[in-house]
């Protein structure tokens, strides 16, 4: 699924690596953040959606940092 850009504002999304719970949040219905619907059923295709845009931005970041060179 990609979502369009404007729905991306709906949403928080917080990867984190080791022991902390990943986070996901509908900032439309939940603006305080109290509820994580990172492992709720209904919600793993908008989260796989937006790992996915995560992962296209990272990308384009990547992609547009000049390579090193000997001269410093």
């Amino acid at each position: 699924m990609h979502l369009p850009t404007a729905p991306r504002q709906r949403w928080r999304l917080t990867l984190y690596r080791g022991k902390a719970q990943s986070e996901l949040f509908d900032l439309e219905t939940d603006p305080d953040e109290m509820v994580n619907l990172w492992d709720h059923e209904r919600f793993q295709e908008v989260k796989a959606g937006l790992i996915e845009q995560l992962a296209e931005l990272e990308i384009d970041v990547i992609n547009s940092v000049p390579f090193p060179t000997s001269e410093a």
